[in-house]
């Protein structure tokens, strides 16, 4: 442990010297006051504060996630041709505690820039919720909409929702409206899509019926009803209906009329004293409108949000997966700066930045069986040679999907900056896959190459 502590504490201590983390100290200062002077939002104060959250803070992480790179990749590479790592190797010293020692130096300075640029930010939150710019009731506003951490929870799936798809499907196949080129995931998806979009249009004095499963309720904070609505007249109007709340036993609960603008997000908060005591409850929206039909569009139309603790704690758990994603790409700077010279290993771990970047992409890919075309389709000489390649480059995307899909997750920066609530289960999600486990393998299979690199090549 002596060694390790002492590689990292040289690291340490050779960026502190050269003067990059006060580049970076300085950069980040200027990015952090800069962009919220720069950046127009929607000219109102919550869309300052997800701006100086959401955008300042995605701006401290690509410059971090840079710089991490290029340190890491040169932290091993530049010992190497500089003949340098020879004094090192022959301590002796373990390749896993050379590994382990520049990884630690890295994060030390990155931890502490983090939290130069957490602390830094909040106070300027602070500041723009001063009580000379906005009143009590204001404050209030904010902490019960967006300084507040908020779980969101989506309707639960009809019960009926596969036999529809079915339906759907077999009626489609009679009419012979079935592209060729659709596979049966790509067919379900837009069978299911149509199914929701067909129960969620809802015409005048028609109604529409969503179930929500939540946690039990033992307080009387408010719960939102997040939604966003269209409608069959050409551009946005104001409709007129009606929201009602019923427990598991169609007891209403609440009950109120809205007027809702089609084409944006609309807000209705139910006091939290008539839901105490009730998780699976019933919302029934009814369209009184009789110039249009309402329609909700599937998946992201409608949701529940409901109190799960306060913005701080949601604001620290944030900076901690920050600060894991960075080190995530620490372990892979450092390990490629272990295989290859600098510029090959910047590129290199730029390449995996990427796949871990497109993982929705490759999980979309994943779910494709044809990428060439429909065999049935080509030419009988290119048939084969078209069934090759589509079974070829899928089992590449089940084989890269299969390696990005446990980094797959929430952005935590984006449901910190609109009120959602980060959880210790997703900060430990992101502990124990990126940091325990792919951190774990990367170490193992670094120091396992790195042991049988050359090291004292003779010089040309």
């Amino acid at each position: 442990m002596r060694r390790i502590l002492a590689i990292a504490s040289i690291s340490m201590r050779t960026a502190f010297r050269s003067r990059v983390v006060l580049t970076l100290l300085l950069l980040l200062g200027v990015i952090i006051i800069g962009i919220p002077l720069t950046v127009k939002g929607d000219g109102t104060l919550s869309g300052h504060i997800r701006i100086l959250i959401d955008y300042t803070l995605n701006f401290v992480r690509v410059i971090l996630a840079i710089a991490t790179i290029w340190a890491g990749c040169a932290s091993i590479s530049q010992e190497v041709d500089t003949k340098q790592i020879q004094m090192t190797m022959t301590k002796p010293v373990h390749p896993f505690q050379m590994w382990l020692g520049k990884w630690l130096g890295l994060l030390i300075p990155v931890f502490l820039l983090i939290l130069f640029s957490g602390i830094t930010v909040y106070g300027m939150l602070m500041w723009n919720l001063r009580d000379a710019r906005l009143t009590t009731a204001e404050k209030s506003a904010l902490r019960k909409s967006l300084l507040v951490g908020r779980i969101e929870t989506m309707p639960e799936a009809p019960p009926d929702l596969s036999e529809s798809i079915d339906n759907v499907i077999e009626i489609a196949r009679k009419n012979n409206a079935i592209s060729a080129d659709y596979s049966m995931s790509q067919l379900r998806e837009a069978a299911r899509q149509n199914v929701i979009r067909t129960r969620q249009t809802i015409a005048p004095g028609k109604s529409c019926n969503w179930l929500f499963s939540l946690p039990q309720r033992s307080d009387d904070k408010v719960l939102t009803i997040e939604y966003r609505a269209s409608s069959s007249t050409i551009g946005g109007i104001a409709l007129t209906g009606r929201w009602r709340i019923s427990d598991a036993d169609s007891k209403v609960l609440y009950e109120k009329e809205t007027i809702t603008t089609t084409k944006q997000d609309n807000q209705i908060d139910i006091p939290g004293h008539f839901l105490v005591g009730h998780s699976i409850l019933q919302v029934e929206y009814k369209n009184l409108d009789e110039r249009a039909t309402v329609i909700f569009f599937p998946d992201d139309s409608i949701k529940v949000l409901s109190h799960a603790g306060g913005f701080e704690m949601t604001y620290f758990r944030t900076l901690l997966i920050l600060f894991l994603q960075i080190a995530f790409l620490a372990a892979i700077a450092v390990s490629m700066g272990a295989f290859f010279s600098t510029p090959v290993a910047a590129f290199t771990s730029i390449f995996a930045l990427l796949l871990v970047f497109m993982n929705n992409y490759i999980h979309d890919m994943a779910n494709e069986t044809q990428y060439l075309g429909n065999s049935s389709l080509a030419a009988p000489g290119t048939a084969s040679f078209n069934n090759f390649v589509n079974g070829a480059v899928h089992y590449v995307f089940i084989g890269l999907n299969t390696i990005v899909a446990p980094l797959r997750g929430a952005n935590a920066l984006e449901l910190c900056a609109t009120g959602r609530y980060v959880s210790w289960r997703l900060l430990g999600s992101v502990f124990l896959y990126r940091i325990v486990i792919y951190c774990g393998i990367i170490s193992i299979l670094s120091a396992w190459i790195f042991k049988r690199r050359e090291l004292a090549l003779p010089q040309r």
